[in-house]
């Protein structure tokens, strides 16, 4: 019989590639980990009853997944299959937590689950995205707000426009 739970699946993508089954469930944004979430998600999505309707609502596979909510397993449904139609490695994965989950029995644990491949999918960078910023990402600048410069009253002003209507004032006539 095949396993159809959400923490089986999440157990099957972890044991076939390297994240732990606690990063899939976690807050990680990096992309390895929102990878392996989505196909969790998008397998469990993918299950239909015998009357044609999903056997997971969106709302159960969110709250199974870290306490998601709705909108968070719509956009991972969007993003995975944008990422399905970029990476063959990446759909390769999903193929194969689903092929996974169907020859495994309901309550799997990591240690009866023994993999025959590890999927290590480090997803290209889009072509669009290599154009505009060149191949290294851009990082933002970070602030600090105690070196900011700061008025009699506290506020943090730069360039000489204040937080308050009498600084914007000032530099708007100085203008």
């Amino acid at each position: 019989m095949a396993t159809r739970r959400i923490r089986d699946l999440i157990t099957i993508a972890s044991r076939l590639s390297t994240i732990t089954e606690e990063s899939i469930i976690s807050d990680d944004r990096s992309r390895r980990v929102c990878m392996a979430r989505f196909a969790v998600i998008m397998v469990a999505r993918s299950y239909k009853t015998d009357l044609n309707v999903h056997l997971h609502s969106l709302t159960q596979i969110g709250a199974a997944i870290g306490g998601r909510d709705h909108n968070s397993v719509m956009n991972a449904l969007y993003r995975g299959d944008i990422w399905r139609e970029r990476n063959p490695a990446y759909a390769a994965y999903i193929e194969e937590v689903r092929k996974t989950a169907e020859q495994s029995e309901p309550f799997v644990t990591a240690d009866t689950l023994r993999p025959t491949t590890t999927f290590r999918f480090d997803p290209p960078m889009p072509e669009s995205y290599r154009k505009k910023y060149g191949s290294k990402p851009r990082h933002r600048k970070l602030v600090d707000m105690d070196e900011m410069p700061q008025d009699d009253a506290g506020r943090v002003f730069h360039a000489g426009i204040a937080k308050g209507s009498a600084g914007l004032l000032t530099a708007l006539l100085a203008a």
